[in-house]
């Protein structure tokens, strides 16, 4: 009995997956060095931040394993769309470690701060940053100057971070826009992703060159013409 928890289930290796979809078909497992079966009567929890219908698609996912894993399914939002939670969970991680009134060692002008940094690592990162405060702090109230700096906790936009991001976005997309078997594939995607990008990086662009269009289209790589257009079209003028 009881409950096992698999974190990062998405990046279990596909013959690993094989054992797993094993264990959960026959309730059976085999220990390590032993030649016979036991028992196995777990609730299984399987936490990712993996898109896994996106991976059954890639095949790095099996299909039947996901089905046995989605019985209920919670999608939990990244920690910068619930940030009432923000508070609530900084103050736990400091009851855990033990620090002294952990309920009044974070005022309202800490709470605002944390509130407002995007916290692209989730969770791990308010902890590891609370942690890092509770160090420096030494048992006194936090002050905003015990945590990492903003630097140090926004991630600033790299390929990487641009490719997850775009990664996110069209398997979205995708999941909510099925085509059926006989529907012809017709252009949209790629529209809706420029009219996604495209004016943020038309307004940026503009600005850096003070509104010189000239210029902008030349940063740009674009005619005169096909930016006035792009301009005209995303309400830009």
């Amino acid at each position: 009995g009881g409950t096992l928890l698999l974190d990062e289930i998405g990046d279990l290796p596909l013959a690993a997956q094989v054992k797993l979809l094993r264990v959960l078909e026959q309730r059976q497992v085999s220990p390590v060095g032993s030649t016979t079966t036991r028992d196995c009567n777990v609730r299984l929890l399987a936490a990712t931040h993996r898109d896994l219908r996106a991976a059954v698609s890639e095949g790095a996912f099996r299909e039947d394993l996901l089905y046995r894993l989605t019985a209920v399914t919670i999608e939990l939002p990244p920690l910068r769309q619930r940030t009432e939670d923000i508070p609530v969970l900084a103050t736990h991680f400091l009851r855990r470690m033990g620090y002294p009134d952990p309920e009044g060692a974070i005022d309202e002008a800490v709470r605002r701060e944390l509130c407002q940094r995007p916290w692209y690592g989730n969770v791990r990162e308010l902890r590891n940053a609370v942690e890092h405060a509770a160090v420096i702090a030494r048992g006194r109230p936090l002050d905003i100057r015990d945590f990492p700096t903003a630097q140090a906790s926004v991630r600033s936009v790299s390929t990487s971070s641009l490719d997850a991001a775009v990664e996110q976005w069209t398997r979205e997309r995708l999941r909510h826009s099925k085509l059926a078997a006989d529907e012809e594939v017709k252009p949209g995607l790629h529209d809706d992703f420029l009219a996604a990008c495209e004016p943020a990086l038309f307004r940026t662009v503009l600005e850096a060159t003070s509104g010189n269009r000239a210029e902008a289209a030349l940063r740009l790589g674009l005619h005169r013409a096909t930016l006035r257009e792009r301009l005209k079209r995303y309400g830009l003028e």
